[in-house]
C-alpha cells in the first residue's frame, strides 16, 4: 500500500537556508513521515531500525511529494522505498527504510 504526503515551502520559510534550497533535514522528515504512515497502516506499531537517503538535486520553493511503497513486508520486518519528487515529477531524493513491527495494536486497528 502506497502512502503519499506533501510539503510546501516558501522563500521566507526557515527550511530554506541562505543557499536557496530546501534543507536536507526537511526533505528527510517529509520522507520519514510518508514511511511512518505506510508502515503503520497495517495497525501494528512500528519502529525504524534503518534509514538511508540519497539526494539527487536541490530544490527551492514549491511543493514536494513523498510516496512510500513497500519493497518487502514480513510478519515483523518491513522495508519501504520513498520517492521524493517535485510537483512536475522531478526526482529530488530516494529514501529507503526498514522497520520492526511490534506486537502493539495502534488505536485505529481492528481488535481481534
Amino acid at each position: 500500500m502506497a502512502k503519499r504526503t506533501d510539503y510546501s515551502s516558501r522563500d521566507d520559510f526557515p527550511g530554506i537556508p541562505p543557499a536557496g534550497t530546501v534543507q536536507g533535514g526537511a526533505i528527510f522528515t517529509l520522507a520519514d513521515l510518508a514511511f511512518a504512515a505506510a508502515v503503520n497502516a497495517c495497525g501494528r506499531a512500528a519502529v525504524s531500525i534503518q534509514t538511508s537517503i540519497w539526494f539527487h538535486k536541490g530544490v527551492g520553493e514549491g511543493t514536494l511529494f513523498a510516496e512510500a511503497k513497500a519493497i518487502k513486508t514480513g510478519r515483523n520486518v518491513a522495508t519501504f522505498n520513498v520517492d521524493v519528487t517535485t510537483g512536475d515529477g522531478q526526482s529530488i531524493a530516494t529514501f529507503v527504510a526498514t522497520a520492526y513491527r511490534k506486537d502493539i495494536l495502534l488505536p485505529f486497528a481492528a481488535k481481534p
